[in-house]
C-alpha cells in the first residue's frame, strides 16, 4: 500500500506563512476586550494536547483586518520557535489572526487539512523539524519547513485516514482524560485528607505559628563573579532547581563549589533532616533533607526549617503540601521583579500542632496514604505514556499504507 504515497515538499500541497506581532501594551489597549472582530491567537493560546483557545479576549477590528495576516478556517497550525517549537500544533474551526511564532499551513485542494494535521503528529515528521531546527532558542526558518516531506496518498485515501484515525484517536484521548482524571481524583484525596488534619483546632490541636515551632535560617548568596561547578567538589551548593515537586532532590544535576569558597560561607550549610522551602521566584517547594547531602550549602532562594524538640519534621513537610500552607503562602509573598517570601512572614504561617507522638502517629498514616497516591498517581502517568505511544504507532501505520487496506 506504501506504493500509493508519494514525498512531497510540504509547499508543493500547502501555502506557508507566519503571523503578525503586536506589541503588548497595544494589545491590551486597543485590541483586548472587543465584542466584535476576528480572533488573533498566540503560541499560549495553543495546548500541548492541540486545543486552541479562542476566548482569550484578543481580537482585530473587522475594519483593521486588512493590516494582519489571516488563516481561513481549517488551517494547520505549528509553533515554529521555542521550547513549543513543533510540539504544539492545532487545526482551526474558524478564520484567525495569529502570532509571527506560529506557522499557517493552508492544504490546496488536493489535500485535507486534517491528514497534515495527523501527519505533523508523527515520529516521521516530528524528526524532520527537530533536524531544521537552528538558533540557541530553536526554532526552524519558514524555508526549512517549506523544504520538510510529507508522505501523501491520493485524497480518497486521505480520507479513509482521516475517518479510521478520528475514531481510534477519540476512543484514546477518552481513555487519556480518565486516566489524568483519575490521578486527579487521588490528589484531591489525599489534599482533603491533609485539610482535616491541618485545619483542625481543638482541645487535642493548637494553632502555632512556623516562628514558635522553628529557627528559619536562610541560605546564601554565591561570591560575586563565581560560577557554579558540574564537576564533583566535596562541597555541594543546592539550588531551587534541584528540588522537585515531589520533596526530593535531583542528584543527577548538582552543582559544586571549591574549598574556598566553602570557607567563605559555610555558616550557611543545611543538615540533614532539616526542612527546606524555595521562597524565591518557584515559592514553596519543600522536601527533608537527605543524609547524603547533609552539609551542603544552601541558595539565597531557599531557607532551612530547624524543629524544636516536640515537632516531628514529616507533621510539617506533610502540612507544606496542603493546599493551606500553599494559600498562606500566596497570602504572605510580595511581587516585585521576582516573588518572593520574606522569612519573617514565612514565620507567621499558621498550622495545627497535636502532642509529639500524635504527630507521629499521624505521620505514619499519611506516609502509607503518601505511597499509595504516588503509585496510583505513576500508575495513571504510565498509563498515559503508553496511549501516547499507541498513537505514534497507529500513525506509523497510518503512514505506511497499514491502516487502511483496500
Amino acid at each position: 500500500m506504501i506504493s500509493e504515497f508519494v514525498l512531497v515538499k510540504i509547499k508543493e500541497i500547502a501555502e506557508i506563512y507566519s503571523g503578525n506581532s503586536i506589541n503588548e501594551k497595544v494589545k491590551a489597549t486597543k485590541y483586548t476586550g472587543l465584542d466584535t472582530g476576528i480572533d488573533y491567537i498566540s503560541t499560549k493560546d495553543i495546548s500541548f494536547d492541540s486545543q486552541i483557545n479562542y476566548s482569550n479576549g484578543i481580537k482585530i477590528p473587522f475594519e483593521e483586518a486588512q493590516n494582519f495576516k489571516r488563516a481561513p478556517k481549517d488551517t494547520v497550525f505549528i509553533c515554529a520557535e521555542g521550547g513549543s517549537a513543533g510540539r504544539k500544533i492545532a487545526l482551526s474551526d474558524r478564520e484567525l489572526c495569529f502570532v509571527n511564532k506560529l506557522f499557517a499551513v493552508v492544504a490546496r485542494n488536493s489535500v485535507l487539512p486534517k491528514y497534515l494535521y495527523y501527519y505533523f503528529k508523527s515520529a516521521e515528521f516530528i524528526e524532520q523539524f527537530k533536524d531544521s531546527m537552528t538558533g540557541i532558542i530553536g526554532g526552524v526558518s519558514i524555508n526549512k519547513f517549506k523544504d520538510i516531506d510529507v508522505l501523501l496518498p491520493p485524497l480518497s485515501k486521505q480520507q479513509k485516514i482521516v475517518a479510521k484515525l478520528d475514531v481510534i484517536f477519540a476512543a484514546i484521548d477518552k481513555a487519556t482524560a480518565a486516566a489524568e482524571a483519575n490521578a486527579k481524583n487521588a490528589e484531591t484525596l489525599f489534599q482533603s485528607y491533609l485539610t482535616k488534619i491541618f485545619q483542625r483546632e481543638d482541645e487535642l490541636f493548637k494553632a502555632k505559628k512556623i516562628s514558635e515551632i522553628a529557627k528559619i535560617k536562610g541560605g546564601k548568596r554565591l561570591p560575586k563573579g563565581y560560577e557554579l561547578k558540574a564537576g564533583k567538589t566535596p562541597y555541594v551548593y543546592l539550588r531551587v532547581s534541584d528540588f522537585s515537586d515531589k520533596g526530593t532532590i535531583d542528584d543527577d544535576n548538582l552543582r559544586y563549589v571549591d574549598k574556598d569558597v566553602h570557607d567563605v560561607i559555610k555558616n550557611y550549610i543545611i543538615n540533614s533532616d532539616d526542612l527546606y522551602i524555595s521562597i524565591a521566584g518557584t515559592i514553596g517547594r519543600t522536601g527533608i533533607v537527605p543524609k547524603n547531602l547533609s552539609g551542603s550549602l544552601l541558595t539565597e532562594n531557599a531557607c532551612r526549617l530547624v524543629f524544636n524538640e516536640e515537632i516531628n519534621n514529616r507533621y510539617v513537610y506533610y502540612f507544606t503540601k496542603s493546599s493551606d500552607f500553599i494559600s498562606q503562602t500566596i497570602e504572605q509573598t510580595r511581587t516585585a521583579a521576582q516573588p518572593k517570601l520574606a522569612l519573617s512572614r514565612l514565620g507567621e504561617i499558621t498550622l495545627s500542632i497535636p502532642s509529639f507522638d500524635k504527630q507521629k502517629s499521624i505521620v505514619n498514616q499519611l506516609d502509607k496514604l503518601n505511597e499509595e497516591i504516588l503509585d496510583l498517581k505513576d500508575k495513571y502517568s504510565m498509563k498515559v505514556k503508553c496511549l501516547e505511544i499507541l498513537k505514534q504507532s497507529i500513525l506509523r501505520e497510518a503512514f505506511a499504507g497499514e491502516l487502511v487496506k483496500e
